[in-house]
């Protein structure tokens, strides 16, 4: 439900607890951080073969072990999928965030906006998005690395 809200709006019903700048930024990118990552980590310890927390189990290994020696091993392909949607996110909402003074590339971008500057709109824009495909690009090589060393 609260990713379903779009993140100028989100933004705009902080202000009046958080005030203007960073620190509503930061209340807005963590919150539906939490909804991308835990729904993302708990869809892939849940694809992990019933099978293979079986055998662990009966082995008798704790709930714990059963967690990081076998579930999180097996789902790390789906927990980086969702560092990866998460970081590209906060790039995109962080870039937003720039409207109510938090900073950022977001600022070249809404600059341009206020006085028509196109320059300075497609450098933002552009900006933005080469963090963003950076930032991915950067996640899956990790993925790419993880997956050798398993």
């Amino acid at each position: 439900m609260i990713y379903s809200i779009p993140s100028l709006a989100l933004l705009a019903l902080l202000i009046p607890v958080t005030g203007l700048g960073r620190k509503t930024a930061i209340v807005a990118l963590v919150i539906y951080n939490q909804y991308l990552l835990l729904r993302n980590f708990l869809a892939g310890l849940d694809g992990v073969d019933r099978g293979v927390v079986e055998a662990a189990t009966g082995m008798g290994m704790t709930h714990m072990q059963l967690l990081w020696k076998v579930q999180v091993p097996l789902a790390k392909g789906a927990l980086i999928a969702g560092l990866r949607i998460a970081l590209v996110s906060t790039v995109g909402i962080a870039t937003i965030a720039a409207s109510i003074n938090a900073g950022g590339l977001g600022n070249i971008l809404f600059d341009g906006l206020r006085t028509m500057n196109i320059a300075k709109i497609l450098w933002g824009s552009l900006l933005s998005a080469l963090l963003a495909i950076g930032i991915d690009q950067l996640l899956i090589v990790v993925e790419r690395k993880s997956k050798k060393s398993a």
